[in-house]
């Protein structure tokens, strides 16, 4: 395929733009078209719709250039002449403006991608962004134009990759200040450690909150790495959901794990009879006071007391738990007793909602997709780098969760 030099007609009718383009060539070069929208993929999918269609338009000629046609009664030799500008094309990443398609002095050139545009616009619009999201690296991106496609698309290098997936923090900081529109009576919120490279390799803390309806519909509302769980960073998040409507007074609980500014935090904007401990992280903290040997058996009667079937019947589980363990287990025993109440309020609400209400593992969960998802790929090197990622996940389980309730399969 020869994109350079298609045509010194061309190049000579239409001198005056092409010297606006970089390599002055009659489709220009990816930042040509950067330049042109200042919105990397829509940039990509014109660069990537001209590049096929210029391609088609070489196939077409090659063996026309300089052949005799017999027109009427006339010989006449076929060859390029310029082309046509389409002004304007809709699709689902905005119109493409002034596609250029290339003629030849005989016509019956029509581009392959003209008719099917709608499809095949669509796809490359979301290839890039999808093919990220689902933990390809850049260079692999490109190497799936061209299997996709059956082409290779010169300008999609992978810093030009790069380039357009940086569209999904901008994307990203819209998602943290959309209008919250549901009313969310329960919250989940917690902090996902993962490794980030700032320098040198360090842990930080992804600090998420999810909503869940009485109907039992969920949605991520926010997350932000918050570096360490400080009760200042949970207070800008609280405000931020309540900027963007959230009724804190219609919240009747909010699951939290035990991190001391969380806590604080929670109880400043919801009070501390709506606060929810999590079940599951107090039971790792029960465990680290239990000799190894003992710590089978006491998972197992911490469960049996978070699995009763009724809040009187779990705090006299947890008296048996004191009465057996007080003496070989103090400090257990003591950092179970101290937080009975905010670990069994989970009671409070009906049964279906007992094991989503009383820990953070739906937080947990989600975030799982994240670690498997960027594992084969050194995704984490920046905080853009994984926010990017961690949105496109995000958005796509928002999308799963809208389909059904939470709450359904669980009633009885």
């Amino acid at each position: 395929m020869k994109i350079n030099n298609i045509g010194s007609e061309n190049i000579k009718q239409d001198e005056k733009v092409n010297d606006k383009i970089e390599g002055k060539d009659d489709i220009g070069s990816f930042s040509y078209y950067l330049e042109k929208y200042r919105e990397p993929v829509r940039a990509a999918v014109h660069f990537g719709i001209q590049c096929m269609i210029f391609e088609e338009f070489e196939n077409f000629m090659e063996d026309r250039i300089g052949m005799d046609f017999i027109r009427g009664d006339k010989i006449i030799k076929d060859y390029r002449n310029g082309y046509r500008t389409r002004e304007s094309i809709s699709t689902s990443v905005g119109p493409l403006e002034d596609l250029r398609i290339p003629r030849n002095r005989l016509g019956g050139f029509v581009p392959a991608a003209i008719p099917r545009k709608k499809r095949v616009y669509d796809q490359m619009a979301e290839l890039v962004t999808s093919l990220f999201i689902n933990g390809v690296a850049t260079r692999g991106i490109r190497r799936a134009f061209q299997r996709v496609y059956n082409k290779c698309l010169p300008g999609i290098s992978n810093e030009r990759v790069s380039n357009i997936t940086r569209s999904l923090i901008e994307d990203y900081n819209k998602w943290i200040k959309r209008p919250i529109q549901k009313e969310f009576t329960f919250l989940i919120a917690d902090a996902i450690y993962l490794s980030l490279k700032r320098g040198t390799k360090s842990r930080e803390a992804l600090l998420s909150v999810i909503g869940i309806t009485d109907e039992g519909q969920k949605e991520f509302l926010f997350f932000q790495f918050g570096g360490t769980e400080k009760s200042t960073s949970y207070d800008e998040i609280f405000l931020n959901l309540k900027n963007r409507g959230l009724n804190f007074k219609n919240v009747k609980n909010i699951t939290i794990d035990g991190s001391p500014g969380l806590i604080s935090s929670a109880i400043s904007h919801f009070g501390e009879k709506k606060v929810q401990r999590c079940t599951v992280h107090k039971t790792e903290n029960i465990l680290d006071k239990v000799s190894d040997e003992y710590k089978a058996e006491v998972k197992g009667f911490l469960n049996r007391i978070w699995n009763s079937q009724s809040k009187s019947e779990a705090i006299r589980k947890i008296k048996d738990f004191a009465e057996t363990y007080s003496e070989k287990f103090p400090g257990a025993v003591a950092c179970l007793i101290q937080d009975k109440d905010s670990l069994l309020r989970y009671y409070n609400f009906p049964s279906y909602t007992w094991k989503s209400v009383r820990n953070t593992n739906l937080i947990e969960r989600s975030f799982k997709e994240v670690r498997r998802r960027t594992k084969p790929m050194d995704i984490l090197s920046s905080e853009d780098g994984a926010l990017k990622i961690i949105f496109g996940i995000v958005e796509n389980i928002n999308v799963r969760w809208e389909r059904k309730s939470h709450w359904k399969k669980m009633v009885k």
